[in-house]
Parts: C-alpha cells; structure tokens; sequence
C-alpha cells in the first residue's frame, strides 16, 4: 500500500501531509484528519508501516463521519488495525491485473464490432429489399 498525497472520502479531496506534530492538541498524536481545512495530517517520523496504519485509521475517521456513525477511537483503532493488517497479508488484492483488463478489453471491441458488421450487412440488406419493392 502507498500513502498517496491525496485520497477522496465521500467526494471530498483530503491533502496528505506529513508534520513534526500533526496536531495542536498535543505532541503524542501521531495523525489526525482535519475536515474544515480537507487535510489528513501524519507524524512524520513514525516507521512505514505504522505510517500507513495510521493513514488508514484517519481515512476511517473520515468514512465514518462521511456516513454518519459515531467517532467511537476503540472501533476505529481495531478496524484500522485489521484493514491494514488485511491489505499486508493481501498485496494485490487492490492491483490491476492488466492481462486480464486487455483480454477483455480486446474481446469487447472485436465483438462489438462483429456485431456492427452484422447490423449494416442487415440494414443493407433491408434497404435493398424495401428499394426492389417500391421500383417492382
């Protein structure tokens, strides 16, 4: 997983920015999403790792808000926590198999076209039809 510079929760476009003391309430905070300003805020000089499970916990703080629930820190911390520890486990699950995509993109287009050849063959074939009868 990478911590992009800008993630959208619910239609909102949130900057991701790294500070020596991401909050103002005080220095043990190790980030913080501040939604008037759009910001996710992370303490800079944590490990990778726990970089990104704090970026995930802060994005649930804003789908949770998004939707409505209760800020309860408790749920956030054990949902962050398995979410982060999901994707570890799961490096792919998130990638795009292009193979796949090409495979099917490329199948699409010859059928779409295949048909569109059959639709005019039809359609003049129709209109020859319909042109013998009005000149018979």
């Amino acid at each position: 997983m990478n911590i992009p510079n800008k993630v959208k929760i619910g239609g909102v476009t949130y900057s991701v920015i790294e500070y020596n003391n991401p909050s103002e309430e005080g220095p043990q905070v190790d980030g913080q999403i501040l939604y008037h300003k759009q910001e996710i805020r992370l303490k800079n000089d944590m490990s990778e790792e726990y970089k990104k499970n704090i970026f995930l916990h802060e994005v649930i703080h804003g789908l949770f808000e998004y939707i409505g629930f209760e800020q309860d820190e408790a749920i956030v911390i054990r949902l962050s926590n398995a979410l982060h520890g999901f994707i570890k486990d799961n490096p792919d699950i998130f990638t795009k198999d292009a193979t796949i995509s090409n495979k099917l993109t490329t199948s699409v287009n010859i059928d779409a076209g295949e048909i569109i050849k059959k639709i005019e063959n039809y359609m003049r074939g129709e209109l020859i039809r319909d042109v013998k009868g009005v000149y018979e």
